[in-house]
């Protein structure tokens, strides 16, 4: 089950194989915006997640995350 993301969790650092890739910037109902920490986006990454590095900001499905913390909301391992 996904977790339930809110405007409260803007500003929090996405994490996949505990690599920040990005930042919270938004959340609209069940879509969530970010924008990407491109140093630490690996190649295949951008690829799974059909990223483009001209773009400033990206959206994630809410459904794709596994869990949330204090200052950080994890990407489930099947969703990059």
């Amino acid at each position: 089950m996904a977790p339930e993301l809110s405007d409260g969790d803007e500003g929090k650092a996405v994490v996949t194989s505990n690599q920040r890739i990005a930042t919270i910037s938004d959340v609209v109902g069940d879509t969530v915006y970010v924008d990407p920490n491109w140093n630490e986006v690996p190649e295949d990454v951008i690829e799974r997640l059909d990223w483009d590095r001209s773009d400033d900001q990206h959206k994630i499905p809410a459904s794709a995350f596994s869990g949330v913390e204090d200052e950080e909301a994890y990407l489930r391992g099947d969703a990059v």
